[in-house]
């Protein structure tokens, strides 16, 4: 009984809750340790490493519209000469209004929108790292891996849950396309295309956070959707007459 109460003591003292006064210096240390990361967190990054959201930059704004629209167009008309020539109809026209509608897409959503949302993924992984300063501290720093994959993740979250409805929706109204057809063409090409996306644009999006400069990395994504949108159209539009997942 005098073992189980000297060890019940000794336990209180070694968590500190016998008499803060006469806390182990172990205890002592991982307190100090604890408050000066919180300290070092609470100041990460600078301005300079994270741009701030707002004001936009007019001229960087025009700047991604401007190559988003262009490579947007560029990939939709590769795409349906593709698909023409495997078909074996390469004389056939081009679908104009397939090809309005993803321009369209691309100079809204790609130029306008993203150039707005990736700047906003840094300042969400430092407030998590903020709210968990123990488990999430090494996600604060602009530069590090930790950070980039972070941001790639939050981009691969939005992609499912935001991008895709939106693109379907989007594409498929402006191209003329009935409400209950594109919502069937969303739900049965959901996850392939979530699928694909995913294994195509983690890696990308975590080099594009990790290596390019942030004025750069909507017209780094709209270069590489370029490459996107000529493999994922064959499985968007197999044996439906739906708009693709050109871009992700």
């Amino acid at each position: 009984y005098q073992r189980r109460v000297r060890g019940h003591t000794f336990a209180r003292w070694w968590l500190g809750d016998l008499n803060p006064s006469s806390m182990n210096p172990m205890r002592r240390a991982m307190q100090r340790y604890h408050g000066a990361l919180r300290r070092k967190v609470s100041t990460w990054p600078s301005t300079a490493l994270v741009p701030p959201v707002f004001p936009v930059c007019k001229r960087a704004l025009l700047k991604d519209v401007t190559v988003a629209t262009l490579l947007g167009l560029v990939g939709d008309v590769a795409c349906q000469r593709m698909e023409r020539w495997y078909e074996g109809n390469s004389k056939e026209p081009l679908d104009w209004s397939r090809l309005f509608a993803v321009t369209t897409f691309s100079t809204v959503y790609v130029g306008g929108f993203l150039h707005v949302l990736y700047k906003v993924y840094p300042h969400l992984i430092l407030a998590a790292a903020r709210v968990f300063p123990l488990r999430l501290a090494p996600f604060a720093a602009p530069q590090s891996i930790s950070h980039s994959l972070g941001c790639a993740a939050l981009d691969n979250l939005h992609c499912g849950l935001v991008y895709t409805p939106a693109y379907f929706l989007g594409v498929g109204l402006l191209s003329g396309m009935r409400l209950d057809s594109v919502l069937g063409n969303l739900r049965n090409e959901w996850v392939p295309s979530y699928v694909l996306a995913t294994f195509y644009w983690f890696p990308f999006m975590w080099f594009n956070f990790k290596v390019v400069p942030p004025l750069g990395r909507v017209q780094a994504m709209a270069a590489a959707n370029l490459f996107w949108s000529v493999i994922i159209d064959y499985v968007a539009h197999r044996g439906l007459e739906a708009p693709s997942l050109e871009t992700a």
